[in-house]
C-alpha cells in the first residue's frame, strides 16, 4: 500500500528514486527467474504494485513542474512579490531553475547525507577491537579534528558586503545604472527604490521604475505620473504614461497625455506613430489609419509603419490598400512575415467562388436541401458585387399526404464596407416555386438591405435590416406563397466598461393566397462581456400576431420569452475561427381564444466552424437548432428544428 503521497523532501526524494527503478528491477527479477528455475520462485515481481508506484512518482514529478511553472508565472507578472529577495532575472524571464529548484535542493541534502555518513565511517570503525595501538587510536583523533574543522569552515557562513552601503541619491542611480545594463533587475530596483527614498522627485529613478514595474500597470502609471511632474518637459515621460493608460484600458487619458507630447515634440516619430498604436489598440481602426497615413505622406521608407498601417487596413477590410502597403514595407524590408501577410491581403482581395450544401428536418417530419453557388469579386477597394444561385428540394406531408416540390433562388448585390466600424448590404432577386401541387409558379421578389454599424473601440453596436423571402418549411407555406416582408432593428448601449443595454423591435408583415397576418416583437435585456471574445446575456422578447393563419405557420396572439443566452467567439494564430451562439430559458404562449399557457423550456444552438484551407480559401461548417415553441416559421407550438451546412469558399488567383 502507498502511505501517504512524498513530496519534494528528502524522504520524498528517496521514495522517487526507488519508484522509478521499480519496473526495472521487477524486469531483472523476472528475467533471473526465466534464466534460473527455482530463482525467486516463491517471490514473483507483482506488476500491479510495481505500476502503481511509477505512476505515483511520475504524477509527483508532473505535480512539482506544475507548480514551478505557477510560481513563475506568478512571479514574472508580479515581480515585485519576492521583494528583497527578487532575482535578477524577474521581469524578463524567470529561471527554469525555480520548476526544479525543490527537487535539487532535496538531492543535495540527500547526497550531503550520504557524504556525511561516509566520512564518518573513515573516523569511526564499525566495532571495537581490542587489538587497535594508542598510535591507531592518536591517527584516528586526528583525522576526526581534520573532518570536523572542514565541515565548521564550510558550514560557517560567508558575509558578503553590500555593493553599496550608503551614499547620496546620485551614488545609488550611479549603481542602478550599472546593475540595468548587466540586466540585474533585481538589484536595479532596490537601489532606485532607494534614490527615491533619499530623494522623492530623482526624475531617473522615477522613469526605471515605471518601466521595471510594468507588469503592474497601476505601479507604473504612479511612477510615470510622478515623472511627468518632475520633468514636464519630457515628451518621452508622456508618452510612456500614455502607454500605460492604453493598457488599462483609459484610451481618453492616454490621447490626452499623448496630446501633450506632441506639443512638445510634434514631429517626434514616437509620438505620431506611438498615438497610432494606441487607436489601433482601442479598436479605432479608421483613426489610426489616418495616423499611419499622415506619417507614412512624409515618410514612405518607414518599412514598420507599413507594415502596421496594413494591418489597420486589413483589419477594416481594406484588402487592395493593405496589399499595397504591406507591398511598399516589403520593397524596403523583406521579410518573410510581411510577405505572408501580403499574399494573404491579396487573396482576400481577389474573386471568390463559393459553394455550400444545406440540409434540415424538423419535429414535423419536413425536410429541406439546398445546393447553391455564390460568386464575388471587388468592384471598388471597399464594394464588391455578388450574384448567387440555389436549388431547394423541399418535402413533407400536406394533408396527410407526402409531397415534394423545389424553389430556386437567384440574387445579385453588393457588400460594402465604407468605414471599418460599418458595413452595408444590399440584395436582390427572386424565387421560384415549381412542383405538382403549385397552382402558381410565377416569381417571388425577394431581398435583404442591411447596415451594421460598431461603435469604434467601444460596446455599442447598431443592426439595421429589411428582408423579403420565401418560406418553405414546410411544403403547405411555398403552395400558399407565404412571403414575410420585415423591417426590424437592434441596439447595444454601453453603460459600463462591459454592461451594455440590448433593445430591439421588429415588424413584419405575412402575406399569402390564404391570408395576411402581421407581427411585432419587441426585445429588452443586457449583456455582459465576459472576455475580449465571449458574453452572456438575458433577454425578455414579447410577439403578438394580428390574426390566427390558415396558411401553414404557427400564429398565437401573444407569446413571452424569457432567455439567458452566451455568445464566444474563438481564433487561433492559424486562421481557425470557432463561434458559438447558444441561449436557453421558458416560453409562454397564448392562444387565440385560450387563456394564457404555462411556461415551457426551450432551446437554441447556433454553432460554425470556418477552417483555413490555403490564403484567401476556407471550410465553413454551421449547425443550427432549436426547441423554442416558436420559430421564424413554426408550424405547431411544439416545433423543433435542426440544420446543418457546410460551405467552401475559393479565392481565384
Amino acid at each position: 500500500m502507498t502511505v501517504g503521497l512524498p513530496g519534494a523532501g528528502v524522504g520524498g526524494i528517496f521514495y522517487l528514486l526507488s519508484a522509478l527503478s521499480m519496473p526495472a528491477h521487477a524486469i531483472i527479477r523476472q528475467v533471473l527467474r526465466t534464466q534460473r528455475p527455482g530463482y525467486y520462485a516463491d517471490d514473483p515481481p507483482r506488476w500491479g504494485l510495481v505500476w502503481r508506484q511509477f505512476a505515483t512518482a511520475l504524477g509527483i514529478i508532473a505535480g512539482l513542474w506544475l507548480t514551478g511553472w505557477a510560481l513563475a508565472s506568478y512571479l514574472i507578472a508580479h515581480p515585485q512579490a519576492l521583494g528583497a529577495f527578487q532575482t535578477a532575472a524577474i521581469g524578463r524571464r524567470l529561471p527554469n531553475v525555480l520548476k526544479v529548484g525543490a527537487v535539487i535542493v532535496s538531492l543535495i541534502t540527500l547526497f550531503s547525507v550520504f557524504g556525511v555518513v561516509f566520512l564518518g565511517r573513515l573516523v569511526t570503525d564499525s566495532g571495537v577491537s581490542p587489538t587497535r595501538t594508542a598510535s591507531d587510536r592518536a591517527a584516528t583523533g586526528k583525522r576526526a579534528a581534520s573532518i570536523a574543522l572542514l565541515l565548521l569552515s564550510a558550514l560557517t557562513p560567508v558575509r558578503i558586503e553590500s555593493q553599496v552601503t550608503g551614499g547620496s541619491a546620485q551614488d545609488r542611480i550611479a549603481t542602478a545604472d550599472r546593475a540595468w545594463s548587466d540586466g540585474d533587475t533585481a538589484l536595479a530596483r532596490r537601489e532606485y527604490e532607494a534614490a527615491l527614498a533619499i530623494d522623492p522627485f530623482a526624475s531617473r529613478a522615477l522613469y526605471r521604475l515605471g518601466e521595471l514595474n510594468r507588469a503592474s500597470p497601476r505601479v507604473s502609471r504612479e511612477f510615470f505620473r510622478r515623472y511627468t511632474e518632475a520633468e514636464p518637459g519630457d515628451a518621452w515621460g508622456w508618452i510612456a504614461l500614455g502607454n500605460v493608460y492604453a493598457r488599462e484600458r483609459r484610451i481618453a487619458d492616454a490621447l490626452a497625455t499623448y496630446d501633450s507630447a506632441e506639443r512638445l515634440a510634434p514631429g517626434e516619430r514616437d509620438v505620431r506613430i506611438g498615438r497610432a498604436r494606441v487607436l489601433a489598440a482601442a479598436g479605432r481602426t479608421d483613426a489610426a489609419i489616418i495616423r499611419y497615413e499622415s506619417w507614412i505622406s512624409g515618410h514612405p521608407q518607414d518599412a514598420e509603419a507599413l507594415r502596421e498601417l496594413g494591418d489597420e487596413r486589413r483589419r477594416a477590410g481594406r484588402y487592395r490598400e493593405a496589399a499595397r502597403a504591406y507591398a511598399a514595407a516589403a520593397a524596403e524590408s523583406p521579410v518573410p512575415q510581411t510577405l505572408s501577410r501580403m499574399r494573404d491581403a491579396r487573396s482576400q482581395a481577389a474573386p471568390r467562388i463559393e459553394l455550400s450544401a444545406t440540409g434540415t428536418r424538423d419535429s414535423d417530419e419536413n425536410d429541406s436541401k439546398r445546393v447553391g453557388a455564390a460568386v464575388s469579386a471587388g468592384a471598388t477597394a471597399r464594394v464588391r458585387f455578388i450574384a448567387a444561385g440555389s436549388r431547394r428540394w423541399i418535402s413533407g406531408p400536406v394533408n396527410f399526404e407526402p409531397s415534394e416540390l423545389t424553389v430556386d433562388d437567384v440574387s445579385a448585390g453588393i457588400e460594402s464596407r465604407p468605414l471599418a466600424s460599418l458595413r452595408v448590404e444590399a440584395k436582390g432577386g427572386v424565387s421560384i416555386p415549381r412542383g405538382d401541387l403549385v397552382a402558381d409558379d410565377s416569381p417571388i421578389a425577394t431581398g435583404i438591405v442591411r447596415s451594421t454599424w460598431r461603435q469604434p473601440g467601444g460596446g455599442g453596436a447598431l443592426d439595421l435590416r429589411a428582408t423579403r423571402m420565401l418560406l418553405d418549411v414546410p411544403p403547405l407555406l411555398v403552395i400558399n406563397r407565404v412571403t414575410r416582408t420585415e423591417l426590424g432593428g437592434r441596439a447595444d448601449i454601453p453603460i459600463m466598461r462591459r454592461l451594455k443595454l440590448r433593445a430591439g423591435a421588429r415588424t413584419a408583415s405575412y402575406s399569402s393566397t390564404v391570408d395576411d397576418n402581421t407581427r411585432i416583437s419587441l426585445l429588452g435585456g443586457a449583456a455582459i462581456q465576459a472576455t475580449r471574445s465571449a458574453e452572456v446575456s438575458g433577454m425578455f422578447q414579447r410577439i403578438t400576431f394580428s390574426r390566427r393563419s390558415l396558411a401553414g405557420y404557427f400564429s398565437p396572439r401573444s407569446a413571452s420569452i424569457a432567455e439567458a443566452g452566451t455568445y464566444a467567439e474563438l481564433e487561433n494564430n492559424s486562421g481557425l475561427v470557432i463561434a458559438i451562439d447558444a441561449g436557453a430559458g421558458a416560453v409562454r404562449l397564448t392562444e387565440f381564444g385560450a387563456p394564457p399557457g404555462d411556461w415551457e423550456p426551450s432551446y437554441r444552438l447556433f454553432a460554425s466552424l470556418t477552417a483555413p484551407v490555403r490564403p484567401g480559401s476556407a471550410l465553413h461548417l454551421e449547425l443550427d437548432t432549436y426547441d423554442s415553441r416558436l420559430a421564424e416559421a413554426a408550424t405547431t407550438s411544439n416545433w423543433r428544428f435542426i440544420s446543418l451546412t457546410a460551405a467552401l469558399s475559393l479565392a481565384i488567383q
